[in-house]
């Protein structure tokens, strides 16, 4: 035998179509690595922000300095970016926008 075999009849029928996974691109992908934020008063928020894809905040990912005393996250309901500090943590991530600088 070759493998292959000679039919009298084929059957063809239609295909059940299966549901399929809805596709959202990563957040991340469109992120630069890191963010240089200067020009404020206060000196302690003029620093790199690094990419946290770890630590999501209504659904993006979040930049932190070197020292993760401060982080930049989205406020997607306001349709900006904030700075505060990590003590406000909380409070971002049970619906609170607070912020330090705002854009």
């Amino acid at each position: 035998p070759s493998g292959w075999a000679r039919v009298s009849t084929v059957h063809v029928a239609a295909a059940v179509p299966q549901p399929l996974a809805a596709l959202t691109p990563d957040p991340v992908e469109k992120l630069p690595m890191a963010v240089d934020l200067t020009g404020f008063r206060r000196l302690e928020l003029n620093a790199r922000y690094t990419l946290r894809g770890d630590v999501v905040i209504h659904g993006m990912p979040t930049f932190w300095d070197v020292g993760s005393m401060h982080f930049v996250y989205c406020q997607s309901f306001l349709k900006r970016w904030a700075i505060v500090s990590k003590e406000q943590l909380d409070a971002v991530r049970k619906g609170q926008y607070p912020g330090c600088a705002v854009q």
